[in-house]
């Protein structure tokens, strides 16, 4: 056997596995139309985001149109039959998405100047679009997201029927259709905006990445980094899966692609089914909230507050660390608690013998030209561009190819399955935010969002941390059937306004509704992450959710404590910093401890309770409640070591 097997079926090669779990089975003349047509829309949006050579409600309809087509084209109308072709009634609807679309460009001027004269045909295509959009949110996101699309549309046409504080008078099905498709705050507004321009030059970076070996090189990284430690295996799940979100921004892609491999990885050293599903699902959600990427929602706020992407992005570094410093502690304390050894010699030396100079320093250059862009002032969209660029012409020196010839070919196929790649996943972006974006709309024209916050406030009577608590839980129950970015246009929109209006600052208040829209990924009884990393560990869904939950308990908690002190959010003085962060991180040890059952030996579930409250009481600022903290983690800590001798005494 050569030494490059073993490698191969521990890590896998990442530049095929950029959608992982959706393995394409058209054949022919349609998977080819497929593959140009996202080639296109990926080289479209590339240029684009350099060029930007067109008015915005022309780029947005071209960009809604490819979407939508790739979609359509893509997806079966049922799931349960595989699609080898592409039937004529998806043809037809596609044409009249393009039909729609070009009827938007060819009137751009007097849309964007609001002197859009209204016509029949302008209803007809409106309400098309309208319906096809939807048709392809429900192909790609499933029908819970479509359904409450829809119910906000029904909220606008028969407000007049609804009782009380939210009844409304009620709008006609023109206007609706009117200001969804020929007016800038309809379709066109924010949410395709930032599909658009700043998330597309985004997911074509991490393709790029991807496709020339930078994913397959965090990954090495990651091993090597946690290899020679206890629970090695699983702390590769997490070290990975904190770097892969950094170019993948999805909790289900970060846990299946990752999940394929760590999995396993996992079981062979002697974690249960559940732990590494768990551990891998709780791993995968936190690359939501990493920077520099953190998905869609970095952008999405700072475009909301108006504010630069860096400044979120550096805001939320420290309770990024938080959660995945929770979750390696427990995974620690339960290979410890087991006995569990660390990964082999030889595995480590295949892995080592791999990792040359040239593939881990090349890749990472993009990345760090793309945070040194966002740290010197420069937009993100300039960054993202250039750090491409950067790493399509750095691929130069990772192909194997000899000759220059042979190396430019190589770089060209590199850059157009990239293409292909982003413009896939792009799609499924665009798709999802056009939808948010109806929702958006209603909320606007029926005054729904300034509703729901004034009843969030009574409800909370005014009262900070119980208005909070309402915020997490309704942010979890849309989370667990609507992806994440579309929670956060919600909360964004309902939540956050009631946040503020008690006395909350914007950056936390935004920061909060994201980290609860990421979470419902991991809490049952809907958890997508835990979903698709049980199926890969063959576990209980139903214990592992839970036990994802205890694992990845920091991320439910420290959301309240930045929102008490903004240091946790490195806003302050060094020494604030320093106070805040020091006692956090002991707190999240002491979460582990009760997510695992474990500290100087096993412990039950009344010391474990204590512990979590310990852990609480430090991540909460102020000497008072970390001196109590410390007390009782003390104190379970001396009852432990007691009971430890009187065993010993007793043998």
């Amino acid at each position: 056997m050569s030494q490059q097997e073993p490698h191969h079926s521990a890590v896998p090669d990442l530049r095929e596995e950029i959608e992982p779990g959706k393995r394409e089975t058209m054949t022919g003349w349609a998977a080819r139309g497929l593959s140009v047509i996202c080639m296109a829309f990926g080289v479209f949006q590339f240029y684009t985001a350099g060029r930007r050579p067109m008015l915005g409600v022309i780029q947005f309809a071209m960009h809604l149109a490819f979407a939508v087509t790739i979609v359509l084209w893509a997806y079966p109308l049922r799931k349960t039959k595989p699609r080898r072709t592409v039937p004529v009634y998806d043809l037809v609807c596609i044409a009249t998405v393009v039909a729609a679309a070009v009827y938007v460009i060819v009137n751009a001027m007097p849309i964007m100047e609001f002197t859009y004269v209204e016509s029949s045909l302008d209803l007809l295509l409106g309400v098309a679009l309208l319906l096809l959009v939807l048709e392809a949110s429900r192909r790609s996101l499933g029908l819970v997201f479509p359904v409450l699309v829809s119910l906000s549309i029904l909220y606008a046409l028969f407000g007049h029927v609804v009782p009380g504080q939210f009844g409304h008078e009620g709008f006609p099905w023109d206007v609706i259709v009117r200001n969804l498709y020929v007016s800038p705050q309809g379709f066109w507004g924010i949410m395709l905006q930032i599909s658009a321009t700043i998330l597309a030059i985004f997911l074509i970076f991490g393709a790029v990445l991807l496709k020339s070996g930078g994913g397959e090189a965090f990954l090495d990284i990651a091993f090597l980094a946690s290899a020679r430690t206890r629970g090695g295996p699983a702390k590769v799940a997490a070290v990975a899966s904190c770097l892969f979100g950094m170019i993948s921004g999805s909790a289900v892609a970060n846990a299946s692609t990752i999940g394929t491999f760590t999995i396993p990885l996992m079981r062979r050293a002697g974690f249960s089914r559940e732990f590494a599903a768990a551990t891998e699902a709780v791993a995968g959600t936190g690359g939501m909230i990493m920077p520099p990427i953190m998905g869609a929602g970095a952008f999405l706020i700072a475009e909301f507050l108006g504010i630069s992407y860096a400044k979120v992005a550096w805001a939320a570094v420290l309770p990024a660390l938080l959660y995945y410093a929770g979750l390696i502690v427990s995974i620690h304390l339960e290979a410890v608690k087991n006995d569990f050894p660390t990964i082999p010699m030889e595995e480590e030396r295949l892995i080592r013998s791999r990792l040359t100079p040239k593939k881990v320093i090349l890749p990472l250059i993009p990345v760090g030209a793309l945070i040194f862009a966002f740290s010197t002032g420069y937009t993100v969209q300039f960054g993202a561009y250039w750090a491409s660029i950067l790493a399509i012409a750095l691929t130069l020196f990772m192909v194997e190819d000899r000759g220059v010839g042979p190396r430019l070919l190589a770089v060209l196929r590199i850059f157009l399955k990239s293409m292909q790649a982003a413009g896939k996943s792009i799609a499924e972006i665009a798709v999802l935010l056009a939808s948010a974006q109806i929702v958006v709309s209603m909320l606007g024209l029926t005054g729904l969002a300034v509703k729901f916050s004034d009843l969030l406030v009574s409800i909370g009577q005014e009262n900070m941390v119980a208005t909070l608590v309402l915020a997490m839980v309704v942010l979890i129950i849309l989370g667990m059937g609507i992806p994440p970015t579309a929670v956060y246009v919600l909360g964004g929109s309902i939540i956050v306004p009631a946040l503020t209006v008690l006395g909350l600052k914007p950056l936390p208040a935004h920061l909060f509704a994201f980290y609860f829209s990421c979470l419902g990924a991991i809490t049952p009884p809907v958890c997508a992450a835990v979903y698709v990393t049980s199926s890969l560990a063959q576990s209980n869904w139903w214990t592992t959710g839970w036990l994802a939950v205890r694992l990845g308990l920091a991320g439910f908690i420290v959301p309240f404590m930045f929102v008490y002190s903004e240091s946790l959010l490195l806003s302050g003085s060094p020494f604030e910093i320093l106070y805040a962060a020091l006692p956090a991180f002991v707190g999240v040890f002491f979460l582990g401890t009760f997510a695992v059952g474990y500290f100087a030996g096993p412990i039950g579930w009344p010391k474990r309770i204590l512990m979590a409250i310990a852990g609480m009481m430090l991540i909460q600022p102020g000497i008072v409640t970390d001196l109590m903290g410390v007390a009782l983690a003390a104190l379970v800590y001396l009852s432990q070591r007691f009971a430890g001798k009187t065993k010993e005494g007793a043998a």
